[in-house]
């Protein structure tokens, strides 16, 4: 198995080479060949007409562009109009049910809410300096 693999490696350097020479030589034949076409005087003329068409086709719609942003431009207002008005008689004819919002309270945010007091599972209550007491506003525990 080592002859064959040694063979193959051996087989796909001489390819290379060979191939990177024979390549090398054609890509400049294709390079020198392709110059001598873009500097004939056939090959110029058809460049100097392509670019005058162009030229011209660009110009055409330049002026076609302009024309039609005016138009578009005049017509958009009342386009604009229609589909509003489409829009209004469309909603005309639309019934929502009117529906009942539950009222929800809300505890505040704090540690005053009562939102601790059911969060232990000792049932005392919690106290900010972890004695167990909670203090009043009066100053009283």
């Amino acid at each position: 198995m080592g002859f064959h693999r040694a063979t193959f490696v051996v087989g796909l350097a001489v390819g290379f080479i060979i191939g990177s020479r024979a390549g090398r030589e054609r890509y400049d034949q294709i390079v020198k060949y392709s110059r001598k076409v873009a500097e004939s005087p056939q090959a110029q003329q058809a460049g100097r007409a392509i670019a005058a068409k162009a030229t011209d086709l660009s110009k055409v719609a330049g002026v076609k562009a302009a024309s039609l942003s005016k138009s578009a431009a005049t017509r958009a207002p009342k386009v604009a109009g229609d589909a509003a008005r489409k829009a209004r008689e469309r909603a005309k004819g639309v019934s929502v049910p009117k529906v009942s919002v539950p009222k929800i309270s809300v505890p505040k945010p704090g540690w005053r809410s009562g939102a601790h007091e059911s969060a232990r599972q000792d049932g005392g209550q919690a106290s900010v300096n972890g004695h167990g007491r909670h203090a009043t506003t009066d100053g009283t525990a």
